[in-house]
């Protein structure tokens, strides 16, 4: 016999079988259990279970990254109604570590800068904090009662961030006091509620800086263009304390004053309240812009009309958002600190989850001005 024919007869006399690993039947059949996780990771049953459940003891650093990868290799997903039971049996029925964000107005306010930076702000604390952002809808999505029910409950969320306005009609305000009927941890961000923590930057300081400072450059004809709120309040204050006299001509939106217009403070706005400004018989030296955005649709209108930022018109606005200091010129502004609310909204939601309190905390942050080119003295006539 050939030495491979011999190989042949020996194989096939002691029906020697060659197969492949058979895989777990759970791992085979796509129901991973945590039992299957415990062994690809050469952990404990129970060490698997404080990792998903995040307690209640801790694992080393060592472990954690063992049982997380081996989850990741076997793609298994927690039980959430075991979690619950667990968590029960713990005598810690906490909800998951999971919040949503309620937005006033429509989603296209997520593409402004200054509130894209904020939910960004949000989802970094977030996952410092090992949370994660369930979902962020506005009041008129909510109105669905499907998904009002399968998001706005305890067992699915840890808390709410309101943020931005006030509810502004009838429907919205009917949906808050539903919120609030279900979800105690609720934290407002750049706004307020009764009886809510909230996080807000400080608009009627600012207001009165970026005033104060057209008014040190020897200007005392300032147009203010933007929404007309505590903004514009403080733009107020700082006139009557240096003894100039109100123009309502020079506030182009202040008829409108009490209507919610997301408008009044995008670029389109600030072209449209610039535009007003520059047609006056006697227009303004400078004017303040109630954010970065409404003074670039303002820069526009100076463009359009033939004149030149800051040799003809001085602008100053508030937000500091990264575009600011790469327009031309570069825009002098009032910085608002964006990261470090959206940072205090979620610390603030997670520290009233964990420790619940009914003391309603209302902190409100100081901005700072950041002097650049859109800004000169007054010319002389």
């Amino acid at each position: 016999l050939s030495l491979s024919n011999l190989w042949l007869n020996i194989f096939a006399e002691n029906r020697v079988i060659v197969m492949e690993r058979k895989q777990p039947q759970s791992e085979a059949s796509g129901n991973v259990t945590q039992k299957d996780v415990a062994r690809r990771a050469g952990v404990t049953t129970s060490s698997v279970s404080y990792v998903i459940n995040n307690g209640p003891r801790s694992v080393s650093p060592a472990t954690r990254t063992r049982v997380l990868k081996a989850i990741e290799e076997l793609g298994y997903r927690p039980n959430e109604y075991a979690q619950k039971l667990m968590r029960q049996h713990w005598g810690n029925d906490a909800p998951p570590r999971q919040f949503g964000v309620v937005l006033a107005g429509s989603r296209r306010m997520l593409s402004r800068a200054y509130y894209s930076a904020m939910t960004a702000g949000l989802y970094d604390e977030a996952v410092r904090q090992n949370y994660t952002l369930r979902f962020f809808h506005t009041y008129n999505e909510l109105t669905n009662s499907v998904l009002f029910n399968e998001h706005i409950h305890r067992e699915a969320i840890a808390g709410i961030i309101v943020m931005h306005l006030l509810p502004t009609s009838e429907v919205e305000h009917d949906i808050l006091v539903r919120i609030n009927e279900r979800i105690a941890n609720i934290v407002c961000l750049d706004m307020s509620l009764p009886r809510r923590p909230s996080i807000m930057f400080d608009k009627l300081g600012a207001g009165r800086t970026a005033t104060n400072y057209l008014i040190q450059l020897g200007h005392t004809r300032i147009g203010y263009v933007g929404d007309v709120d505590e903004r514009f309040d403080g733009y107020m204050q700082s006139l009557r304390q240096n003894g100039i006299g109100f123009d309502v001509e020079l506030v182009p939106f202040y008829s409108a004053r009490q209507q919610v217009d997301l408008h009044r403070n995008s670029p389109e706005g600030g072209w449209e309240g610039a535009g007003q400004l520059l047609g006056l018989v006697q227009r303004p030296t400078a004017i303040f812009a109630a954010s970065d955005e409404v003074a670039i649709g303002a820069l526009r209108a100076v463009r359009e009309a033939g004149l030149s930022v800051p040799q003809d018109v001085s602008l100053i606005s508030l937000d500091d958002i990264d575009l600011a200091s790469y327009m031309s010129p570069p825009l002098t502004t009032v910085r608002v600190p964006r990261q470090q609310m959206a940072e205090l909204a979620v610390r603030t939601l997670v520290e009233h989850a964990q420790n619940a309190t009914d003391m309603a905390i209302n902190m409100v942050l100081p901005t700072e001005l950041i002097v650049r080119g859109s800004t000169g003295p007054r010319k002389e006539a």
